[in-house]
């Protein structure tokens, strides 16, 4: 009888391990499954495709690289930003885009001027979320897409503000 009681009190143990193992080894799976992992992306090429998508068009990243003022850092500007990305055109609050990823989401903040467009008096929008996902489609899709977000990436320099 002592036997098989100890063999209950060892069976139900392990029965409350179990779902804790799974979970872990599903998470884990989960993330190494992402959209960002998949295409092999990185920072800088999420920062450009977050560029395209909310600060600048093309034509200006070309011109912006060009002329050496796209710079890449992450910030340390304030508590409300930390833990956030960069990318900047080396302008006034409205050049920068920051920006983070979790999973297949990337979050992003940026300077809001408002209909006014009065700068000084603008404010940070409250952090939104665009899917990964939808960036790829948009942006690194085609081989030649892939080709400008990763030139752009590359030659973003590293910003000491």
């Amino acid at each position: 009888m002592l036997k098989n009681k100890k063999s209950i009190i060892f069976l139900l143990i392990a029965m409350l391990f179990i779902p804790m193992t799974l979970t872990s080894i599903n998470s884990q799976s989960a993330s190494a499954n992402t959209t960002y992992n998949r295409y092999k992306l990185n920072d800088k090429k999420l920062g450009i495709m977050m560029t395209f998508k909310y600060l600048y068009p093309l034509k200006w990243v070309k011109v912006y690289s060009k002329a050496g003022a796209m710079a890449y850092a992450n910030s340390k500007h304030t508590y409300m930003l930390k833990g956030y990305s960069y990318v900047t055109g080396q302008g006034d609050p409205t050049s920068f885009i920051y920006y983070k990823h979790n999973g297949n989401t990337a979050y992003y903040k940026y300077w809001y001027v408002g209909p006014k467009q009065d700068v000084a008096h603008g404010h940070f929008i409250k952090q939104r979320h665009v899917s990964i996902k939808y960036l790829v489609n948009k942006y690194y899709h085609s081989k030649s897409q892939k080709n400008a977000v990763n030139y752009y990436a590359s030659k973003l320099k590293n910003d000491n503000y």
